[in-house]
């Protein structure tokens, strides 16, 4: 999606910070498609009980908890923003799919309106 319509799509919903977040979170989800890897690379060290497997495989569990924590992070960071944009606290765990038609449906569902 060109940057135009990503734009035109999701700052008029959430404003321009929440969408720059927006953003972020996806390139987030992406480094996150490593997890699936590194799991697998985890599975084989610690299953060969050599010690270089082992270290491999500690390498690789340390690897995919810290990219869990950053898209975790970018998460709480748009869930920030857009409780600025609303008005209202909303949680990381609260936050739909970001389609606009389930989005559009979720803040009818919660009475969303922009405050400003």
């Amino acid at each position: 999606m060109a940057r135009a319509d990503f734009d035109a799509m999701w700052v008029p919903r959430m404003g321009s910070d929440a969408a720059a977040q927006l953003k972020r979170v996806g390139v987030r989800v992406l480094w996150n498609l490593f997890d699936l890897p590194l799991a697998i690379v985890a599975s084989i060290g610690f299953g060969s009980g050599k010690p270089v497997g082992v270290v491999l495989g500690l390498v690789s569990v340390a690897l995919a908890v810290v990219l869990f924590g950053l898209l975790n992070r970018e998460h709480r960071r748009l869930a920030r923003d857009l409780s600025e944009w609303y008005g209202v606290k909303i949680h990381w765990w609260e936050m739909p799919r970001f389609n606009e038609k389930l989005y559009d449906a979720w803040c009818v569902r919660r009475g969303l309106h922009h405050a400003g």
